[in-house]
């Protein structure tokens, strides 16, 4: 871990320094491509070292950001070499094909990440997705694809080329979205990748907006700075020791982050329209849309109301799944889950163990005399006294009828003597309880202390029953 941290800070803090020497340069300064090159070039190859220390069967989705990063260098190199060197109108060109190519290899490596992070078909994602997608999509359309099929003076090939860049900006947005959109959080090096084509998009956004003159001017040098910044975040997500890792989401992600998103994924569309229709004279237009924004802005929050109301009812749902309704002890399957706890936990962890089974005695003779709800109100009675007659970290169980069991963690079988012969007393008349009780030995699991404890209450209820019996 320490050796791998090493290249990391080292690639992060060369990377940083790269950055701001170069968006301190004059941008008409020959030493700024080179500066650029340089840094893209070190983050080049610390991402191709990252990689080369991926296991083979890992490696596949590392291999599409290899392969994007590789072609956003030789692009820039085609590049500059065309403006510096040759002195030639850059593009449409050689780097624009090769930039275009580099896309393909993003799409690629985020397609497999999607297969692992989100196997399986899971039509809420595809739709959430769809939801986000078609959002930037009118976005996109809107303020860079429309501005460039109006301003384009050239041919085809230039046209092509120009709306190819955000057209390949909104399927890398999709798989990102459809990368992220899911139940659980991605690990660091996922989020890393996904994070760095994020600042891609913001990145070729701005710049195709500046290129079609939305803001006028050369594009700023901290713009191309974002590129570096996209390099070294990339090269940094190959050397996360998750890289080599990567698995599928689990459940349980908090889900008011992914209904933010698809908030704001399905207003921009009808907030583009109020902006739209503030330029029409017609007030049926602009009342339309601005209608449309508050009728989806309250079906959303309903929809968080509605998940609201849902994640209650689970939460209930899960409690009413591990206790017994009658008692509200947990049941035999949060006593299962107890025992498997306390094995992987250990005694080095757990210290002394000691279980006891306890039993109410003759209790079918008193429901048969007196009914079954008599019969119900005195195990309820019978398990409030016992509760209170035992110390805090003891977890009492119902383990079936009128048996239940307790877990004694931290008790000596001496300890446990005393205190089972309490709640033993504590029983409320006229019923008794029958309790056999043994202590963990050395190797032996938790079920089999269990099983011992369980013969010593056949002891108990053999010898004359209201005792306390033990199986050492």
């Amino acid at each position: 871990m320490v050796a791998a941290r090493a290249p990391r800070s080292l690639a992060l803090g060369a990377g940083a320094i790269g950055c701001l020497v170069f968006v301190a340069m004059p941008a008409d300064s020959a030493g700024s491509p080179i500066v650029y090159g340089l840094v893209s070039l070190a983050a080049l190859v610390a991402l191709v070292a990252g990689v080369a220390r991926i296991p083979g069967p890992a490696r596949a989705p590392w291999w599409g950001v290899l392969g994007y990063v590789t072609c956003a260098f030789v692009g820039d190199l085609v590049y500059n070499v065309q403006v510096w060197v040759l002195q030639v109108e850059p593009s449409p060109g050689p780097s624009d094909v090769i930039f275009l190519a580099g896309y393909l290899f993003a799409l690629y490596g985020l397609a497999v990440l999607i297969r692992r992070v989100q196997p399986g078909h899971s039509r809420e994602g595809w739709i959430d997705t769809a939801i986000l997608t078609v959002s930037a999509a009118a976005v996109i359309g809107t303020l860079v694809v429309q501005p460039t099929l109006a301003a384009n003076q050239g041919g085809s090939v230039q046209l092509g080329i120009a709306v190819g860049y955000p057209l390949f900006d909104l399927l890398i947005f999709a798989g990102v979205a459809r990368l992220l959109v899911g139940s659980g959080p991605v690990n660091s090096a996922v989020a890393l990748v996904a994070a760095a084509f994020a600042v891609t998009l913001v990145a070729d956004l701005l710049y195709s907006y500046i290129e079609v003159g939305g803001l006028g001017g050369s594009a700023p040098a901290w713009l191309d700075a974002l590129y570096l910044v996209v390099f070294i975040m990339l090269a940094l997500a190959a050397w996360r020791p998750s890289a080599a890792s990567i698995r599928p989401k689990e459940d349980g992600g908090n889900q008011r982050y992914r209904l933010a998103g698809l908030t704001i994924g399905a207003l921009l569309v009808p907030v583009m329209l109020v902006i739209a229709a503030r330029a029409d004279s017609e007030l049926p237009a602009r009342r339309i849309a601005m209608g449309t924004v508050i009728v989806v802005a309250l079906v959303l929050w309903r929809f968080r109301l509605l998940l609201d109301v849902v994640e209650g009812q689970s939460a209930r749902l899960a409690v009413l799944a591990r206790t017994d309704a009658l008692t509200g002890l947990p049941n035999r399957r949060t006593l299962d889950h107890e025992l498997e706890r306390l094995d992987v936990a250990g005694p080095l962890t757990t210290g002394p163990l000691t279980i006891a089974m306890l039993d109410l005695d003759r209790f079918k003779d008193y429901n048969d005399q007196h009914g079954h709800q008599a019969g119900d109100h005195a195990l309820a009675h019978c398990t409030r006294a016992w509760r209170a007659a035992l110390p805090p970290d003891a977890t009492l169980a119902r383990y079936g009828g009128e048996e239940f069991a307790l877990l004694l963690p931290g008790h000596h079988h001496g300890d446990a003597a005393a205190l089972l012969e309490a709640v033993r007393t504590a029983t409320p008349a006229p019923h008794t309880v029958s309790i056999g009780y043994s202590q963990q030995r050395p190797g032996e699991t938790a079920y089999d202390t269990l099983n011992r404890a369980d013969r010593a209450l056949y002891q108990a209820k053999a010898n004359g029953r209201n005792r306390v019996e033990t199986l050492a």
